[in-house]
């Protein structure tokens, strides 16, 4: 009975920890802070391990000092409601800083498709025209903040995104 109750703990424990990196994919609300990333080499990365970036140019160097703006585009005729996060940019101690999410999710979707729906801060590009964009600029990445969307609402939304959505069981 004891190596019973053990063989499923573990079962369990195996399920949470293959299933953690889908519930954590949603839980990104925000960019980084400036405090949260560190530069190793020549990348910088948050540390969460899931925000990259690089600073292009010999005259982009240092740590990050500050946040500076985030950056959205709207996917087609949905405009807040689903788009996709293009950067996080912030000032280093010489030039500027652009930094990515890099997950499974984003790698799957070609992109890190969030929501700005009754997010104030974000404001629209008048001189993009007549592509949409959305940028927000403040003192801290939270104020910032957006709504990972759910590969569900993804599919729900438009098909032309690609979404890993389980499989729905038959009847026989």
């Amino acid at each position: 009975m004891r190596y019973e109750m053990e063989k499923i703990n573990n079962i369990a424990i195996s399920c949470l920890l293959l299933l953690s990196p889908m519930a954590s994919a949603l839980e990104i609300t925000a960019c980084p802070e400036s405090n949260e990333i560190h530069r190793v080499l020549s990348a910088y990365v948050s540390d969460n391990q899931r925000w990259y970036g690089t600073a292009q140019g010999g005259e982009n160097k240092g740590n990050t000092v500050r946040f500076l703006q985030a950056f959205y585009s709207p996917h087609g005729i949905h405009d807040r409601a689903l788009g996709t996060l293009v950067q996080c940019s912030y000032q280093l101690d010489a030039g500027i800083l652009q930094m990515k999410l890099r997950d499974n999710k984003v790698l799957v979707n070609n992109g890190l498709y969030i929501s700005i729906v009754d997010k104030p801060a974000w404001v629209k590009n008048e001189d993009t025209a007549p592509y949409a964009s959305y940028t927000c600029r403040a003192d801290n990445a939270k104020n910032c903040g957006f709504n990972r969307v759910s590969d569900a609402t993804i599919a729900a939304i438009t098909s032309d995104i690609p979404v890993l959505l389980p499989k729905k069981a038959t009847a026989n």
